[in-house]
């Protein structure tokens, strides 16, 4: 029961950051948010949950410009193989944006804030069925790795 509390009180949590995260980027550039600034990183990062839920992410982006991303997402529910090979770039601003190949409606979203460079999905059921179990990513901009949310 203590791990089910703890995966809800997780994934809120992170929809709660992504969702304010996206409201930013109504913002001008130069705004107090940090937000703007283009992403530039080679990460790659593994993490493992109590609960069993995995991820494990290599990601190189170049001024906004995703050049790899090879990203297993393993929820308890299935897996979720997300690749480069299978999206498009279609936007870099104010983030990095790739959409499906295969479902024009699928995107992953790649942007950085003061403290996270976040890649989170949306709308990608149809390309994995356990899409809605997927939850972003925090990298550390510093280092390229898994970074944690402070509680």
């Amino acid at each position: 029961m203590k791990q089910r509390l703890s995966q809800i009180g997780r994934i809120a949590l992170l929809s709660l950051l992504v969702l304010g995260l996206h409201a930013c980027s109504s913002l001008q550039p130069g705004g107090s948010s940090g937000y703007n600034q283009p992403v530039t990183i080679n990460a790659s990062c593994e993490q493992r949950e109590e609960d069993g839920y995995y991820d494990k992410i290599t990601v190189s982006v170049n001024q906004n410009v995703v050049q790899s991303l090879d990203w297993l997402s393993n929820p308890r529910q299935g897996k979720c193989l997300f690749q480069l090979k299978d999206f498009t770039q279609i936007a870099t601003q104010p983030q990095a944006d790739l959409q499906s190949r295969k479902n024009k409606k699928c995107h992953i979203y790649v942007w950085q804030d003061a403290r996270f460079v976040t890649v989170s999905t949306n709308n990608c059921a149809k390309v994995c069925a356990v899409n809605d179990h997927v939850l972003p990513i925090l990298l550390d901009p510093q280092t390229g790795g898994c970074s944690k949310v402070s509680r």
